[in-house]
């Protein structure tokens, strides 16, 4: 019986490598998506096993409404991924109160909302996987970031206590702190700006978003059953 992956903001950049890779291990896969076109590489057209559903993160009657959608459908989800996000730099001290809350509400908020409405099911089939994508911005401290990087800080503190109440029932909860991974947000940072980043990166290059999506399908399979808890960096060294 295939299973059944979720993943937030599926149609763009890593989501979209998420999607792409769970569909190949041969899930059933549902996705969100908002701000672009529901499907952007065609996916839905080659795997009939594929399903999106627009979503608004910011709205919790919308939220709530998918989450009754997909467990009415489905019954349960096997693998929750945390993908969405959103960025709205600013230095602090001009940051607006509501950037500092958009960014709270799509990066750190639509993880409890999704995870609190899938985990029964999880815990009632006794076992299940959250993969909740954080940021090297987490870990570390950059300027311009004091919003995004609190988000993303907040979903490793999230993991790692979620993962200690339900590692009992054979659920496990883990979190993928990605770096500087090649996608259009990363495309529009200027020549001279990029030349410095990839000088620190010891790897001397960016990710790809296919490999934070072979870290996510080995965290959704049972070959890490014993790996819970943990916030895995995927950065180059970064």
């Amino acid at each position: 019986m295939q299973k059944l992956a979720f993943v937030t903001g599926g149609n763009g950049g890593i989501g979209t490598a998420i999607v792409e890779r769970l569909l190949k291990d041969d899930y059933l896969v549902a996705y969100t998506y908002f701000e672009h076109e529901a499907d952007p590489t065609g996916i839905l057209k080659r795997y009939p096993c594929a399903a999106s559903y627009h979503c608004n993160l910011l709205d919790l009657e919308e939220v709530d409404a998918l989450t009754d959608t997909i467990l009415a459908k489905y019954q349960v989800v096997d693998v929750l991924v945390n993908n969405a996000g959103v960025m709205r730099d600013q230095v602090f001290i001009k940051m607006e109160r509501d950037q500092w809350d958009h960014v709270m509400d799509v990066n750190l908020k639509s993880i409890f909302n999704f995870s609190h409405a899938f985990l029964p099911g999880m815990i009632k089939q006794k076992s299940g996987r959250i993969i909740n994508i954080s940021s090297i911005t987490g870990l570390k401290g950059f300027g311009g970031k004091a919003n995004y990087s609190a988000s993303k800080a907040g979903i490793i503190g999230f993991t790692r206590s979620l993962a200690v109440e339900v590692a009992s029932r054979g659920i496990t909860v883990n979190a993928i702190t990605a770096g500087m991974i090649d996608t259009k947000m990363i495309q529009s940072i200027p020549e001279k700006s990029m030349a410095s980043i990839l000088d620190a990166i010891p790897a001397h290059r960016l990710g790809k978003p296919e490999e934070v999506a072979s870290l996510v399908a080995f965290l959704a399979g049972e070959e890490s059953a014993y790996v819970t808890g943990e916030a895995i960096s995927i950065s180059g060294g970064y």
